[in-house]
């Protein structure tokens, strides 16, 4: 019989196996048509640079407020770099965060502290960079 040790390895690694193929499987359409358009747009890479630099502001823990922060951050990037003035980019950004966090709001509570801080985490940043940008972009071809 094995060691404990290797056995724990060989399951370890065959975990690990399964994880990754299942996660290589599992791209959301959603995300990788928005990475796509935003990846084609001329402001695309400052507006997920945008979106990155909001999601590293550290001292928001209001789910409100840090929406609030991550739409002005990337509504201003949009500003800037297009140089149209987007009066409303900031609301429309923010109602669709505040939106996506509603519907990612789990109807039970999360079983296990992994579970229940894969919630928060979705609750806190309900769309990808690229949906959130998507978004932000076609709202500036709009105008």
């Amino acid at each position: 019989m094995p060691p404990f040790s290797a056995m724990r390895n060989i399951i370890l690694a065959s975990v690990f196996n399964i994880v990754m193929v299942t996660s290589i499987n599992l791209q959301d359409p959603v995300v990788e048509a928005a990475k796509k358009f935003v990846d084609s747009h001329k402001h695309g890479k400052a507006c997920m640079e945008a979106f990155s630099d909001a999601e590293s502001i550290i001292g928001v823990y209001d789910t409100h407020d840090k929406h609030k922060e991550t739409a002005e951050v990337v509504a201003d990037k949009i500003r800037e770099v297009s140089g149209k003035s987007l009066d409303q980019l900031d609301e429309h950004l923010h109602d669709k965060l505040m939106k996506a966090t509603a519907e990612a709001r789990p109807l039970e509570e999360p079983e296990g502290d992994i579970a229940r801080q894969a919630a928060i985490d979705k609750i806190r940043s309900p769309l990808h960079a690229a949906e959130l940008c998507q978004h932000a972009l076609r709202h500036h071809d709009e105008l």
